[in-house]
């Protein structure tokens, strides 16, 4: 069989993407520039739902784009 590295990595990569434009076109990163906010208050801020936005700010964290704090 051929090795699916290739493709695996591509997979991946077109995720990591999907997160990155994702909290971009939502405006996260701005909303964040004054320092961090509670989810609620992100969400309201966002006008996003908030298990959503959760997801997707766990996304960036695991990626390094954002801190848990």
């Amino acid at each position: 069989l051929p090795d699916p590295s290739p493709v695996i990595d591509l997979l991946y990569a077109y995720r990591k993407s999907q997160i990155l434009f994702a909290a971009c076109e939502l405006g996260v990163f701005e909303a964040l520039v004054g320092g961090a906010k509670s989810l609620g208050t992100l969400a309201a801020e966002l006008k996003a739902n908030a298990d959503a936005l959760e997801r997707l700010l766990g996304g960036c964290v695991g990626l390094g784009l954002l801190v848990h704090t």
